[in-house]
């Protein structure tokens, strides 16, 4: 006849599940904290990495335009570029030629704004503005590169969300 230690009595069971459950929780989540923090440090799996300093600066003193996103809206047929006035005067470039996207991979360039729309007037220090380009057959999706070309200067390199 085995004996135990300890009685197993209803109520014990009952915390040595629970006690096992906890166990179980805490590594679940340990674990998938530990996972996400990888991915996070590795990029999230996206070797994309963006433009460098050096290219930003660049193009910010040419431009008089900070680029705040590029990103694929409207179910895929939009591409949605917003950018911040940094310097008014220089920024007036976005008006005198029109802007463009190239795609990186490909070098399609996506340059029809939707419904045409422009801004006009003198750009606002600090405003971040919205151009929306027509992505016609989905020319650029999320995750890929492109230039953004505003008065003939390149940003190259801005991955899309």
């Amino acid at each position: 006849m085995v004996t135990s230690a300890m009685p197993q009595t209803p109520a014990r069971r009952v915390e040595l599940i629970l006690l096992v459950a906890l166990i179980t929780g805490v590594t679940i989540a340990a674990a998938a904290a530990v996972w996400l923090l990888a991915s996070v440090l590795a990029g999230g799996g996206n070797s994309n990495e963006g433009p460098s300093a050096a290219g930003r600066v660049a193009f910010e003193e040419a431009t008089g335009v900070r680029v705040v996103r590029v990103a694929v809206t409207g179910g895929g047929g939009l591409v949605d570029l917003r950018y911040q006035v940094l310097d008014p005067e220089k920024a007036l470039v976005v008006h005198e030629r029109p802007p463009a996207l190239v795609a990186e991979s490909t070098g399609e360039v996506v340059d029809t704004l939707f419904m045409g729309h422009r801004h006009s007037g003198r750009p606002k220090l600090g405003l971040t503005y919205p151009l929306l380009f027509v992505n016609r057959s989905s020319l650029i999706r999320g995750g890929d590169e492109v230039s953004v070309v505003l008065g003939g200067t390149s940003l190259q390199h801005v991955v899309v969300e």
